[in-house]
């Protein structure tokens, strides 16, 4: 029932991304993102909201991570949560059903924002649903239910950095601490430059980051050395979790095919720049995350959760650049589709 609900969904995405209603036109003014034009049946996509929370809630057990949250919300297990999944599971306990209140209420605040947030802007908005059903709603909103807050709270941060709105930046980014740790890491995305971006350096560094883990110089060590007791500890807790685990594969068609994605984005750059004012710095952020994948391979826990952080954004990301590149809307509609798909079927037969 389940892979269905998420094939009905995804074919209703594709079918209204080859539609004229799928484009949306925008203009920056005074550094804010404002609708010029709007080319769109309003408010259609939050039909779909019902149906994908409800795919949320009523999940298969046999996702990875669910039976443990299960468990931990049914018998209050004494384990180091977030301050969020503490309150949400209190919440939880005062109904009838703690575990489905539990799942509702992280459906509801991650499916809502992250939907409302690409409606927001991309300007090629069932393109990125395309991208977003087709992997993220099911790693994330599906199995990784702290994470997927976390990720959903990207697009303000980004939005508050672009605009260079440090208060509500800090906010934002203390906010998503409070569902998942390890998005403190956001606080990097208020050092980018959001105007330019020097295309042959980010190139470099993506080629950098893959000769030292082919040679096997991983930074790992290094942060042993760095004396800070809470980095320590930390570091000693994900080394430990990742010790029987086998180092990332970099080489897999999921991660060259975002490695191959980032390089064509970061050559035509200059050509799709002026289609978003987020563009930019939504390049960089998904650049930073497929580098942090790359050399903390050999630390799989901090690799896939770090990176994962950040490249999320690929959801308004690739469809953004491939509206602003290519000219007919077959050609960009039919390689949106393309690649959401492949993620899409190795997320179904992976999870399935």
């Amino acid at each position: 029932m389940t892979v269905f609900l998420l094939i009905l969904v995804y074919v209703i995405c594709v079918f209204f991304s080859f539609s004229k209603i799928s484009r949306t036109t925008y203009s920056t003014v005074s550094g804010q993102l404002c609708k010029k034009k709007a080319n769109i049946i309003e408010y259609i996509h939050w039909f779909l909201l019902p149906l994908l929370i409800f795919i949320v809630v009523t999940r298969p057990d046999t996702l990875p991570d669910i039976i443990p949250y299960r468990e931990t919300i049914q018998y209050y297990l004494n384990n180091r949560w977030e301050p969020s999944f503490n309150f949400i599971r209190y919440i939880g306990w005062k109904t009838s059903d703690p575990v489905g209140t539990v799942f509702l209420i992280y459906a509801i605040l991650s499916v809502t924002g992250r939907v409302y947030y690409i409606k927001k802007i991309s300007p090629f908005f069932w393109g990125s649903m395309v991208v977003y059903i087709g992997y993220y709603f099911i790693y994330n909103d599906m199995i990784q239910i702290r994470a997927a807050v976390a990720t959903m709270l990207l697009y303000p941060i980004m939005i508050s950095a672009r605009n260079r709105k440090f208060k509500r930046f800090t906010f934002l980014v203390f906010l998503s601490t409070l569902f998942h740790y390890s998005s403190i890491v956001y606080f990097v995305i208020y050092l980018l430059n959001a105007d330019s971006i020097k295309k042959w350096q980010w190139i470099g560094v993506i080629f950098i980051c893959y000769a030292l883990a082919i040679t096997g110089l991983y930074i790992t060590p290094i942060i042993g050395y760095i004396g800070w007791e809470p980095v320590n500890s930390l570091f000693i807790h994900y080394y430990s979790d990742s010790i029987i685990e086998e180092n990332v594969n970099i080489f897999n068609i999921v991660h060259l095919g975002q490695v191959f994605c980032a390089l064509f984005m970061l050559f035509i750059v200059d050509k799709i720049k002026y289609v978003s004012p987020f563009l930019i710095v939504a390049l960089k952020i998904f650049v930073i995350g497929l580098c942090i994948k790359t050399v903390f391979s050999d630390l799989p826990v901090v690799a896939n959760r770090s990176s994962e952080l950040f490249t999320s954004i690929e959801v308004f990301l690739i469809p953004t650049a491939l509206y602003g590149f290519f000219k007919k809307q077959l050609l960009y509609v039919t390689i949106n589709i393309l690649y959401s798909l492949i993620f899409f079927i190795y997320s179904l037969i992976t999870w399935f």
